[in-house]
């Protein structure tokens, strides 16, 4: 197998993302002065346990992760990071704690759902928008403090996060979408006054709820 890779420009666009899935390569090192990490461009690889993302990244394309079901590390070196694309986590199962720069804005659709092993995850103040689905089946997720930029909650957020139990809701949301919680562990919760609009199976089944 292939146990550090040095990866050229076709990783920023991701058309040979297939080499991934058929060789088992455990470490890959990202160039200097790479400023995007394009869609699909490490889906699938499946033996890849570690990422250092460089220092010049501004984002993260859709599914640039996706499948690496051995992922345990991402390592941000420095703070250019704005945008975390769709799926780009998707189904990353051995992903246990992942702390996002400051500077991120936008954490998109589904990025981190089916990351069944995620216990933790530190969101920075300058996140403004996180996408419907995106920790949806992080089954082992036991807390979140969303930021206070976020205003709105999209359908199914953290649907079946059944680990989760303190969530904690910024004073400037407004909205709270369908399913944004369905099948958590929530004992409690103080919703802040701010809300203006909650669906009606916003909590659905969730069971502990008081």
């Amino acid at each position: 197998y292939i146990d550090n890779f040095n990866a050229d420009d076709w990783i920023v666009e991701g058309e040979d993302y297939g080499y991934m899935y058929m060789n088992p390569v455990h470490t890959i090192i990202l160039p200097e002065g790479l400023q995007e990490i394009g869609d699909f461009a490490l889906t699938n690889a499946r033996h890849l346990e570690q990422i250092t993302i460089p220092a010049g990244v501004t984002r993260i394309g859709e599914s640039a992760f996706e499948e690496c079901r051995s992922l345990e590390s991402v390592t941000f070196a420095g703070k250019a990071l704005r945008e975390i694309d769709d799926w780009a986590f998707y189904n990353c199962h051995t992903l246990k704690n992942i702390t996002i720069p400051e500077g991120v804005t936008t954490i998109g659709n589904a990025v981190f759902k089916g990351c069944t092993a995620l216990e933790s995850i530190t969101l920075p103040n300058t996140i403004t928008d996180i996408g419907g689905s995106a920790f949806s089946g992080c089954t082992s997720l036991k807390s979140i403090t969303i930021p206070e930029g976020v205003t709105i909650i999209f359908p199914e957020t953290f649907k079946d996060c059944s680990s989760l139990k303190s969530v904690t809701l910024p004073n400037g949301l407004t909205h709270i979408r369908s399913g944004a919680f369905t099948g958590s562990a929530i004992e409690e919760l103080t919703i802040p006054e701010s809300v203006t609009c909650m669906d009606k199976s916003a909590f659905y089944k969730c069971a502990s709820l008081r």
